[in-house]
């Protein structure tokens, strides 16, 4: 039943003069549940469906593969490997055990074992090599609908393995289907049409007129557990999010665009299954939702700007999956353990700091503590408390005495807190420290904590210090060489540095050694970086 369909874009104009809804600024979820799940993968995902508790889900990769996550959302397993499709919608049941999925140009595809195998429809079932562009499943999983686009509906009552073709409805520009809990009640709409609708699991489909509608792209419906209440989106530049409280009979445009630009277009809208929240999100903008059935709605504003494609609930919507066009996945409420931060390091100068931290799970709460001792004493919150796609954190701390000073990170979601070790930088006044000779020093990188640090000279050597800059030692002298950059591991024990016109070289030793690592040819390199760890 939990599925969400996509497909191809095109523009057009549609002006409804009805607006019947208001839409208000503050947001209707806290801004710090959002988790960016890098484990997804970043592809452009089209479809999403998680299973009713939103433990379990599965995703489709357009031209690529299915993925499945047991664990929330947090871990994916690539589950189809012979070959990319253009993969365009997935269902699944509500316990996530039988899945299905169409193949624009392609076959339905099935799965009974929580998408771990997965069987092409039979050939025989006149199922395959057809422009399908949607599906949906009961809860159980044992009835399903599919269109075909400038095709007809078909209809399963045994878990996909046999397919009906249904000819009353016609051949249609069809575009996406729904269905209620136990799949007596569908929903499917026309590009350019209107919306039909069957109450007795899709053996015959009736036309519901929607004013205007020749000019519409309906794009998306979604529909409640008993299949009352449906929603629709407009995909047209300016175009209507519309709802239905009986069945598909009668359609109120509920919600615009509401700002009108190139790419400003619903892409989809999604029910609970209680029928009284919809989520619903806006190419290149926000993710929109209302929390009584489509009257008003406001911004999930602690999402942020992204080309969103699927947006989908758990059925009891305190859960949300959403795909994004070249990204990740990203996750509403599926906080499963308190944040453990996975990093931290400083970049000191005269007389201020940056903290850097990194949280290992959903967006939290995240403070940095400072202070002359292991007590702190002193708190600066990050500005970036639950951003979606923000788990790096940051704060400046200015005005500093020349001294040595303690920090650590604290992080904390609605799983508890905790905080990383404890960790230090040193406040120094600039002094000068080298007096033999003016070099062309050309770049410098240090540790986290500043005492030990790295420089090198265009024509010249590489000189390091272990003693926050007091004194330096030059460590290479086979041969000049246009060193142009540094870079040092948090601890300052790797250092990799370039050489422009000539190679990469790297210490594992604190820069007391170092290993020529590239020698095919010279090459103009002009910069390099490092990672915490080296």
């Amino acid at each position: 039943m939990k599925k969400l369909f996509t497909a191809s874009i095109s523009v057009a104009l549609f002006v409804l003069a009805i607006f019947s809804c208001l839409i208000f600024p503050t947001q209707s979820r806290a801004a710090d549940g959002w988790t960016e799940q890098s484990g997804s993968g970043f592809y452009n995902w089209v479809s999403v469906a998680p299973s009713a508790d939103g433990s379990k889900a599965v995703a489709l990769s357009y031209n690529g593969y299915i993925y499945t996550t047991s664990d929330y959302g947090v871990t994916w397993t690539q589950r189809t490997s012979d070959t990319g499709r253009v993969w365009y919608s997935v269902t699944s049941s509500a316990s996530g055990q039988y899945l299905a999925a169409v193949v624009y140009g392609g076959n339905i595809w099935t799965s009974a074992d929580y998408g771990l195998t997965w069987t092409a429809v039979a050939n025989t079932a006149n199922a395959s090599n057809r422009s399908w562009y949607s599906i949906d499943s009961s809860s159980d999983g044992r009835y399903l609908s599919a269109v075909v686009k400038n095709g007809n509906i078909w209809t399963s009552t045994d878990f996909g393995a046999t397919w009906t073709n249904i000819n009353n409805a016609g051949a249609r520009s069809w575009r996406a289907v729904a269905s209620s809990a136990n799949g007596q009640n569908l929903a499917a709409v026309v590009r350019g049409g209107n919306v039909w609708t069957s109450t007795n699991y899709g053996v015959n489909w009736t036309e519901r007129v929607i004013a205007g509608s020749a000019s519409t792209y309906f794009f998306s419906i979604s529909s409640s557990a008993l299949g009352d209440k449906l929603v629709i989106t407009d995909h047209n530049v300016a175009g209507y999010i519309y709802t239905s409280s009986d069945y598909g009979l009668t359609w109120t445009p509920k919600f615009n665009v509401p700002s009108a630009g190139a790419s400003n277009q619903w892409y989809t809208a999604n029910y609970s299954d209680d029928g009284t929240k919809i989520i619903a999100s806006l190419w290149d903008d926000h993710i929109y939702e209302s929390l009584d059935s489509g009257n008003t709605w406001s911004v999930v504003s602690g999402a942020g700007v992204h080309s969103y494609q699927p947006v989908i609930y758990s059925s009891d919507g305190t859960k949300i999956f959403i795909g994004i066009g070249g990204g990740y996945i990203y996750t509403y409420g599926t906080i499963t353990s308190s944040p453990i931060i996975t990093s931290t390091s400083a970049s000191a100068n005269s007389s201020s700091i940056t903290l850097n931290g990194n949280a290992s799970t959903q967006s939290t709460t995240r403070s940095f503590n400072y202070g002359l001792t292991t007590s702190y004493g002193n708190t600066s919150n990050s500005s970036q408390s639950g951003v979606l796609n923000l788990e790096t954190f940051s704060t400046n701390i200015s005005a500093l005495t020349n001294t040595v000073y303690h920090y650590n990170v604290t992080a904390t979601n609605s799983f508890g807190s905790n905080s990383s070790a404890d960790a230090s930088f040193n406040i120094l006044p600039f002094v000068q420290k080298t007096t033999d000779t003016a070099r062309a020093w050309q770049s410098v990188a240090a540790s986290s904590d500043g005492k030990y640090l790295a420089a090198v000279v265009n024509g010249g050597y590489i000189y390091t210090s272990s003693d926050y800059g007091a004194t330096w030692v030059q460590k290479t002298s086979d041969a000049t060489r246009a060193w142009s950059e540094i870079t040092s591991s948090s601890d300052g024990k790797y250092l990799a540095a370039i050489v422009g016109g000539g190679y990469i070289y790297t210490s594992n030793d604190y820069g007391a050694t170092w290993v020529q690592k590239t020698s095919d040819a010279t090459r103009s390199w002009k910069s390099i970086t490092s990672s915490a760890n080296g």
